[in-house]
């Protein structure tokens, strides 16, 4: 009996637990990238995860944090999380995770995780701590 043929699987990762300072004006900003080699007939699964840490002022409290997905500058798929805080200041930590399924045509790609900030009432920063993105590559026929 034999096992499996062809070029199997794959995997790359990129992990960081640099902090980076989030704009609150909408807009987006890359917080890691993997260049992935593709063939024909590949999937790409995707895990992605991010720790973000949000300073609070006195007040209501709102934020809406979209974590995106994309490949060469497309955006496959879009995270959304939505906060309304309980008036009490101060930092509140969270973390994001996902996974997703690309089927890219053969070539080189570049996958992009990006945040974009849309709405924050009276948040004074966000920033993104620790993430991380793996690819795991498989043939299909």
């Amino acid at each position: 009996m034999t096992g499996p043929t062809g070029s199997g699987t794959s995997l790359q990762f990129a992990q960081t637990s640099a902090t980076l300072a989030i704009p609150l004006d909408g807009t987006e900003t890359v917080v890691l990238a993997i260049v992935q080699n593709a063939a024909a007939n590949n999937r790409v699964k995707v895990d992605v995860s991010m720790q973000s840490n949000v300073i609070l002022s006195s007040g209501n409290q709102r934020l809406d944090l979209r974590m995106r997905l994309y490949r060469d500058g497309v955006l496959l798929t879009e995270y959304r999380s939505e906060s309304n805080f309980a008036g009490n200041d101060g930092n509140q930590r969270f973390i994001i995770c996902s996974t997703y399924v690309d089927t890219p045509l053969a070539g080189v790609h570049t996958y992009q995780l990006r945040v974009a900030v849309i709405t924050a009432t009276n948040v004074s920063s966000v920033t993104v701590e620790t993430r991380a993105m793996n690819n795991l590559i498989t043939t299909f026929s």
